[in-house]
């Protein structure tokens, strides 16, 4: 948890503190010895030896000494023969002489007398003050200091927090790899398919075009066949018929009953021409049938599935290979979290911690007693500063009925009881002023001890870091006080160096120079964790030999297409042969001519027989129409025959050069293509370890061991320790102290004033005067 800075300011009593502050700057105006205080610390014999030193460093502890004994032997001594001298009714008993001066001088001793009873009372409001604000904080200092240590205890359990919570990030990069592994089969397929898509689908498509053109070539040269047969066999019963109707017609037009009628007119009626001598195409037909029964396009079409089942036999060969490269991910995992069996400062935590839990007890319990020994200290600070004031009321009381009996009197020296009381009031303060006096100095100078050297040895140090100095030299003499030693670290070190680095905002890796320890670059070297990972994946290979595109029983096939004979066969003479009419007449015409012949006879045979002739003749024209629509076929299979041969051997040549050149390519490009696709893939993964050994680097080297709550929590102590506690301590004996010292002014103006506030001496009978002195509170006055 972070630990925020306290404020050590005072507010309004900060300048008393200042004050103190600079008092015991010139009781030791030298320098801090670490040294000295170190040896006094270690070597209890060092004071004895050393005394001289020691005293020259304390001179002015020295000299504040002799000055609290003097007070302490003097002032009762003092007291003792004011006493005396009071019994024999002096010092402070009655003004021998008046004069021109007297009243002047009265009024000046008040005058002085009330201004050190100010001074004494401002000092012990401020003892009170102070006493009080020591007391009602007691519970907040106590707050603070379990706020420390909790927070101490917080940090240094989260350095191996931390060190563990590093090593389960690895998790994120992990999972990714393992994704990335997960899909690396389909992505290299897809590329690799994408790569080599176009130019084999081309290929595949030039060769499966050539198998649509044996397929065409097939089905046009069985229509050439089989409609060259049937032109034959119509041409015979054409032949046969012709010639019948061609008698038939002759002879009935060659009737003598036949009214108009001319022979001559069908003499023509004949075939023009014979589909006899076409030629023979079954060689080429059988070649092209042999050649369609190896089914190309099937072949194509299975190449095409090959083609796309790429990432298929990708993801199935490279699943060995990627199942390993998780293995390496998974090994890299348990190496990660090696790094805290080694890691520097882990070994040494443990008991740093153990010291800090215990604190979560001892500091209430020692808070309870403390608040116990506050208490009786708040106590005995009440009693003395209860007694100052006693001595403040007896001052004002007698200066308070002195002035008033003087200001209600005729006369200011005349007998008064209420200015004598006023007299009384100020002898009584004087008298507990030597009473207690040795009382409050012993006291004064105790805590003067206690707190001065806090200030001046601790405190003081402590606010400019010479403190830290002097916690080296004892840890140089002590091992138990040495950070090498308590943190387990093999170079030294101190602890100025650590305080300053961490105030600065270095984190104890820069500090403590733990890389000497661990070398963190060989730790957090990407390719010693990575090595088997990249050699796995550069393992990948893939095999695309089942991909053949055109085996040599097709390439044979497209061979022997070119040398069917398609391209050979003679269209033109075809062409010709079948281009001209088998009817030198037009059968339409004759019809025509005899439906019209036949209107005009009279006799009901020829009539009849031209009626039976012009249906058979019709019948005919039926039967040439049909040998003319297979005409028409043959022509249009013929045509596309003479297409495909006509380019057959180009374009055959192309498919095979586009095939040869997709097969290249098949053997050429898979294996770069992986590779360099393996290689961006090993820079990704190796981008996201890398990252991650980055982020551990700065976590290791400035975030866990981040030191700024240490800084923060020796300045707290600091702040706890001196402002806190030492502050209103020094602040409270050094009011004491005021107020004490200021007793001895107090005791001579009061007993100079107390004088002026009796009549004066010779005026009154010795009883009177016995009276006026000693009956106390109540006042009489007497007749002149």
């Amino acid at each position: 948890q972070d630990i925020n800075p306290l404020d050590g300011d005072a507010g309004s009593i900060q300048p008393l503190y200042n004050m103190v502050q600079r008092f015991l700057g010139a009781v030791r105006p030298n320098s801090f010895q670490p040294g000295i205080i170190a040896n006094v610390v270690t070597d209890p014999q060092y004071i004895q030896k050393e005394y001289g030193q020691v005293l020259k460093y304390l001179a002015g502890y020295l000299v504040c000494f002799i000055i609290a004994v003097l007070y302490f032997v003097l002032m009762p001594l003092v007291g003792l023969f004011f006493c005396c001298c009071r019994l024999c009714d002096n010092c402070g008993g009655h003004v021998k002489k008046r004069t021109k001066t007297t009243a002047c001088e009265r009024n000046t001793l008040a005058t002085f007398l009330l201004l050190t009873t100010l001074i004494i009372l401002a000092g012990v409001a401020c003892a009170f003050t102070v006493n009080q604000k020591l007391t009602d904080r007691i519970d907040v200092y106590v707050a603070e200091v379990l706020t420390i240590a909790t927070g101490l205890r917080t940090y240094f359990n989260g350095i191996g927090q931390n060190v563990d919570a590093i090593n389960q990030q690895f998790s994120i990069p992990k999972n990714v790899v393992l994704n990335d592994l997960d899909s690396i089969s389909g992505a290299f397929g897809n590329q690799l398919l994408q790569a080599l898509q176009e130019p084999i689908n081309t290929s595949l498509g030039l060769v499966s075009a050539r198998a649509q053109d044996i397929s065409n070539s097939k089905q046009h040269l069985l229509v050439v066949n089989a409609t060259k047969a049937s032109l034959q066999e119509r041409e015979h019963k054409i032949s046969a018929e012709l010639n019948s109707l061609q008698f038939d017609i002759t002879q009935t037009l060659s009737s003598t009953s036949c009214i108009g009628c001319d022979a001559k007119l069908i003499n023509n009626l004949q075939l023009n021409g014979t589909y006899s001598p076409i030629l023979d195409l079954s060689p080429v037909i059988n070649k092209v049938l042999k050649l369609s029964q190896q089914n190309l396009s099937s072949a194509v079409e299975k190449e095409k599935r090959k083609l796309n089942d790429i990432p298929k036999d990708v993801e199935s060969q490279m699943a060995a290979i990627v199942s390993d490269s998780k293995a390496s991910v998974n090994n890299i995992e348990g190496n990660i979290s090696s790094i805290k069996e080694s890691f520097p400062l882990l070994d040494s935590l443990p008991a740093v911690i153990e010291s800090l839990g215990s604190l979560d007890s001892d500091i209430p319990k020692y808070g309870g007693e403390l608040k116990r020994y506050n208490y009786y200290r708040w106590i005995v600070s009440i009693v003395l500063c209860s007694i100052i004031l006693l001595i403040i009321a007896c001052n004002v009381l007698g200066l308070l009925l002195g002035t008033i009996g003087i200001a209600l009197g005729d006369d200011p020296y005349s007998a008064n009881g209420c200015s004598q009381s006023g007299a009384n009031f100020l002898m009584a303060g004087v008298g507990f002023s030597f009473l207690f006096s040795w009382l409050l100095i012993l006291l004064v100078f105790i805590t003067f001890i206690v707190g001065g050297l806090a200030y001046t040895e601790i405190c003081k140090p402590w606010a400019n870091g010479d403190i830290y100095k002097l916690i080296d030299t004892i840890g140089s003499q002590d091992d138990r006080l040495n950070l090498s030693n308590v943190l387990k670290l093999n170079q030294s070190f101190s602890f100025t160096e650590v305080y300053s680095g961490c105030k600065r905002g270095d984190s104890l890796w820069t500090i403590l120079q733990l890389d000497r320890t661990f070398d963190l670059d060989e730790k957090l070297n990407v390719n010693k964790y990575t090595d088997d990972l990249v050699k796995n994946l550069r393992r990948l290979n893939v095999d695309l030999n089942s991909i053949t595109l055109l085996n040599s029983g097709g390439r044979n096939v497209l061979q022997e297409f070119v040398a069917s004979g398609i391209k050979n066969i003679d269209y033109q003479a075809f062409s010709e042969q079948i281009s001209n009419a088998m009817v030198n007449v037009n059968l339409s015409l004759v019809i025509q001519y005899l439906s019209t012949l036949s209107l005009t006879q009279t006799d009901t045979e020829v009539k009849s027989n031209l009626t039976a002739q012009i249906e058979r003749l019709r019948n005919l024209e039926t039967t040439l129409q049909e040998q003319r629509k297979d005409v028409v076929n043959l022509t249009e299979s013929l045509d596309i025959l003479k297409g495909i041969g006509s380019t057959l051997e180009a374009s055959v040549n192309a498919t095979l050069k586009s095939v040869d050149k997709a097969a290249k390519m098949l053997e050429t490009i898979p294996k770069p293509l992986l590779k360099n696709a393996t290689e961006c893939f090993i820079a990704k993964e190796l981008g996201y370890f890398e990252g991650y050994l980055k982020w551990v680097r700065k976590a290791i080297t400035e975030d866990i061991l981040s030191c700024n709550v240490v800084s923060v929590t020796l300045d707290n102590s600091q702040v706890i320790v001196c402002d806190f506690l030492i502050n209103p301590w020094n602040a409270f004996w050094f009011c004491l102290a005021w107020c004490t010292l200021f007793l001895i002014p107090s005791i001579i103006f009061a007993v100079k004033t107390a004088k002026h506030f009796r009549p004066i001496k010779g005026m009154f009978s010795q009883d009177s005067s016995e009276m006026t002195t000693f009956k106390l509170p109540r006042a009489q006055i007497n007749g002149p």
